[in-house]
């Protein structure tokens, strides 16, 4: 894995857990979360099955196109949900964020009043 991959296995292996065999289930909550891209996913995968059929395919193949792609498309959100979740969830109780604000501050405060205890935008050029 690269050093820049946020999805690592373990995610992965949570959402083939959670979205495998309940495709259906899956989308739902997707729908719930991010119901634009929930539609979008359903009327392209639509669009697609749709002309799987116009070319012939039969129809236990389109089926089984729709549910695959579903499927792959599902997890893979999931599984990106998850290490997004892990990788901020320090952030979200406001631990790092705290921290950056406060050593955001203390270099506002050293640059905004230089050793002579005037602020740097006040002096004349």
């Amino acid at each position: 894995m690269k050093d820049s991959a946020i999805i690592g296995g373990e995610a992965f292996e949570q959402a083939v857990d959670h979205v495998a065999g309940q495709e259906s289930e899956a989308l739902e909550c997707l729908e719930e979360r991010e119901p634009v891209l929930a539609g979008f996913i359903e009327r392209t995968l639509t669009t697609m099955a749709g002309k799987l059929s116009l070319s012939g395919a039969p129809t236990e193949i389109v089926q089984g196109f729709h549910e695959h792609v579903l499927g792959v498309v599902l997890m893979s959100l999931e599984a990106s949900r998850i290490a997004h979740y892990e990788l901020w969830k320090e952030a979200a109780d406001g631990d790092h964020l705290e921290k950056i604000t406060d050593q955001n501050e203390q270099v506002n405060a050293r640059v905004a009043e230089p050793e002579g205890g005037e602020a740097a935008c006040d002096e004349e050029v």
